[in-house]
C-alpha cells in the first residue's frame, strides 16, 4: 500500500458496515509497526487491502475488505496469507482479531484458514450493534 492507494481503499471499504475513513487508514499507515497491504486486478484497480501491526510476538489483524465483486475469488486470503507472512518476518508467533458476529462469510474464512475462537466482546460494535468474536492464530509450526 502506498499514500495514492488510500482513497481506493476508502471506495473498497465503503461497502461494508464500519467502513474506515482515509484519515484513520493513513493513520494506520503512518505507524512505524503498520503492516498494509493492497490487492490489485488485472487493470491495477483496488479490489481489497488490509492491515495490522505486530509487535513482539503478538500480531493484530484491524482491517480486511474486499470488493463484493471480487468476494469469493481468493482475494482475502492472499491478502490473509500475505499479511501473516509479513508478520513472521517481523517476529510474529500468533495473530489475533475481531470480527462481526454476522459477518458469516468473514467467520467462515477464518475458521477455515485454522483460526480458533478466543471468546466474545459483547456489543463491540456500532452501527449496526453487533457483538465482536475474538479468534487467534498461531503462526509458528
Amino acid at each position: 500500500m502506498t499514500a495514492g492507494d488510500f482513497s481506493a481503499a476508502v471506495v473498497v471499504d465503503a461497502e461494508f458496515a464500519s467502513p474506515w475513513t482515509v484519515q484513520q487508514i493513513a493513520a494506520e499507515y503512518k505507524r512505524e509497526i503498520a503492516c498494509t497491504l493492497v490487492a490489485e486486478n488485472t487493470s491495477r484497480k483496488i479490489v481489497g487491502w488490509c492491515c495490522g501491526f505486530c509487535i513482539g510476538p503478538d500480531a493484530e489483524l484491524l482491517k480486511i475488505s474486499v470488493s463484493s465483486q471480487w468476494q469469493k475469488q481468493g482475494v482475502a486470503t492472499a491478502l490473509l496469507q500475505e499479511l501473516c507472512h509479513l508478520f513472521i518476518d517481523t517476529g510474529g508467533e500468533r495473530v489475533l482479531l475481531e470480527v462481526r458476529s454476522q459477518n458469516d462469510a468473514a467467520l467462515h474464512l477464518y475458521l477455515q484458514s485454522g483460526w480458533k475462537k478466543q471468546g466474545v466482546r459483547k456489543n463491540y460494535y456500532k452501527k449496526p450493534v453487533d457483538d465482536a468474536i475474538l479468534l487467534v492464530r498461531s503462526l509458528i509450526e
